[in-house]
C-alpha cells in the first residue's frame, strides 16, 4: 500500500468519525442530554444475573429482576399474573403432585403454545 493509499485510508476514517460524532451529538441534543452528563462513574451499577447484557443502578436490580425473570420464562410486560396466596388455609387448594402432573399435561396438550415456566415444564418431564 503505497503512501498516498495510506492518507486516504485515514483520511475516511477520520471522515466516518467526524460524521459518527456528529450523528451522536444530535441524537444527545434531541434527547436533551449532553456528553459529560454520561460520563459519570460514580454511580454503584449492578449486573442482571438474568441477561449479562443488562446493567443498571444497583437500587433499580430488584425490581429489573423480577421483569426479567418473567421475560426469560416467556411472559410480555402485557400479562397480569396471578397474586400470591394470601395464605389463608381455608381458601387454598391443595393437589398432590401426580394431579398437578396431568392437569399441567392436560393443558398443554390442549394448548401447545401454552406459556410454561422452567418449573411447570419440569414437572411435566418427571
Amino acid at each position: 500500500m503505497s503512501i498516498e493509499e495510506r492518507l486516504n485510508y485515514i483520511n475516511g476514517v477520520q471522515d466516518f468519525i467526524n460524521c459518527t460524532s456528529s450523528k451522536i451529538q444530535d441524537t444527545l441534543s434531541a434527547l436533551g442530554w449532553n456528553a459529560s452528563e454520561l460520563k459519570y462513574t460514580d454511580v454503584n451499577n449492578a449486573q442482571c444475573p438474568f441477561d449479562r447484557g443488562h446493567w443498571m443502578p444497583s437500587e433499580k436490580l430488584p425490581a429489573h429482576i423480577e421483569i426479567c425473570a418473567l421475560k426469560k420464562e416467556g411472559y410480555s410486560g402485557s400479562e397480569t399474573l396471578l397474586p400470591p396466596s394470601c395464605g389463608n388455609e381455608k381458601y387454598a387448594i391443595k393437589i398432590d403432585s401426580e394431579t398437578r402432573k396431568q392437569v399441567l399435561r392436560s393443558a398443554f396438550s390442549a394448548n401447545p403454545r401454552l406459556k410454561l415456566g422452567s418449573f411447570q415444564l419440569s414437572l411435566l418431564i418427571l
